[in-house]
């Protein structure tokens, strides 16, 4: 559905759904060495602009759908990957699942609402 960039968000909002808790641990170190050339950066910025709406989409309320489309719409590549997501929708729509209040207000904490 997602393939790459942004999927943890929607893992993460899976698994607080279902009970499992998450935690920063400092002393935790990952490296990621991505590949140094042939990457499009823009083409990557308009796909986590696509997977973010549409982790909204699947699993946050409308309000914050809204707001993110608001946001999107203004960042780089943000109107590509508003169009994107657009296009995407029908083969995601049925699979709206909004999480409970509860996760959804953890989540609402980390973007300061």
């Amino acid at each position: 559905m997602l393939h790459f960039g942004g999927e943890e968000e929607l893992l993460a909002l899976d698994l607080a759904a279902a009970g499992w808790g998450m935690a920063y641990v400092p002393e935790l170190v990952v490296h990621h060495h991505p590949a140094a050339t042939g990457r499009d950066r823009g083409a990557r910025r308009r796909r986590e602009v696509r997977n973010r709406l549409l982790t909204a989409w699947l699993r946050r309320p409308l309000s914050a759908l809204a707001r993110e489309a608001v946001a999107s719409a203004r960042a780089p590549d943000g109107r590509a990957g508003l169009g994107d997501a657009v296009r995407a929708l029908p083969s995601v729509a049925r699979a709206r699942r909004p999480v409970p209040r509860s996760v959804e207000l953890a989540r609402a904490r980390l973007d300061g609402y």
